[in-house]
């Protein structure tokens, strides 16, 4: 399966010459109701069994809950969008997410890296990968099925809830078209052999940077605006539009020597 992974030029710079992806802490998601879900999941059930359980318990009980989210970290990707617009070609993924200042404040364009999902180094340890779901309504999930006077309750809650957890985002952020890799004790998957393509935006400076960078042009595709009524991005080889251009310039010289000799 083929996913895309938007950064900045930094950080592409970092993960080129290591070929590894680190994964972030999963409380630090830019998505509101992810960071939040600790505080609200349980609520409900609590309040009806105040009598039985107490604000003391209840406390304990999500703190647990918290602690234990806040072992895991998270690695991004997004899919294809369809056959007519594959994940590279997001002009809203380029936006949010391949785009930063550098030293002196000016915006520069960052990178889209393409990579082929089964030659991932993934790790041996308890390691999660799904694509996310996004329904109309999220739901937090309830603490009554877990009894938390056990050991590992909070670690087992987790577990039971992982999808609803990790893998559950609203309507909201369908456009991000995201696969997840989630995991509690690694932080990083190593991807030396899974690189199958270097997306730029058409931008001369950055499109130079980057190859200084890669040192292969055959890797690297710069994308550029196509359509009048319908407005796409489109990628082309780096390496097959500079032999194109060979290819024209030997035919040019060609047909200027034949019009010299007549």
């Amino acid at each position: 399966m083929k996913l895309y992974h938007y950064t900045t030029f930094d950080n592409f710079a970092s993960i080129w010459e290591s070929k590894i992806l680190r994964f972030s802490y999963s409380k630090n998601t830019n998505d509101f109701f992810e960071r939040e879900k600790t505080y609200v999941y349980s609520q409900g059930e609590f309040a009806e069994k105040e009598n039985v359980w107490g604000k003391i318990a209840f406390d304990k009980v999500m703190k647990d809950v918290a602690n234990e989210l806040d072992k895991y970290r998270q690695v991004s990707f997004c899919r294809d969008y369809g056959k007519n617009m594959p994940g590279y070609a997001s002009p809203m993924m380029w936006g949010q997410y391949a785009r930063s200042k550098d030293v002196n404040g000016k915006w520069q364009d960052g990178v889209c890296i393409e990579l082929e999902s089964d030659m991932f180094m993934k790790p041996d340890n308890v390691f999660y990968e799904h694509k996310i779901n996004y329904p109309p309504k999220v739901k937090a999930p309830y603490l009554h099925k877990i009894s938390f006077t056990k050991e590992k309750a909070a670690e087992r809650f987790v577990i039971k809830y992982r999808n609803l957890l990790f893998f559950t985002k609203h309507k909201h952020w369908e456009h991000e078209r995201e696969y997840r890799f989630v995991s509690k004790y690694e932080c990083e998957i190593g991807i030396s052999n899974a690189i199958t393509g270097i997306y730029v935006l058409h931008d001369d400076s950055t499109l130079k940077r980057i190859e200084e960078i890669v040192k292969d042009d055959s890797l690297i595709n710069f994308l550029f605006i196509t359509g009048t009524d319908d407005l796409k991005l489109k990628s082309i080889n780096l390496k097959e539009y500079r032999e194109l251009l060979e290819t024209m310039r030997r035919h040019n010289e060609g047909y200027r020597d034949k019009v010299l000799l007549w």
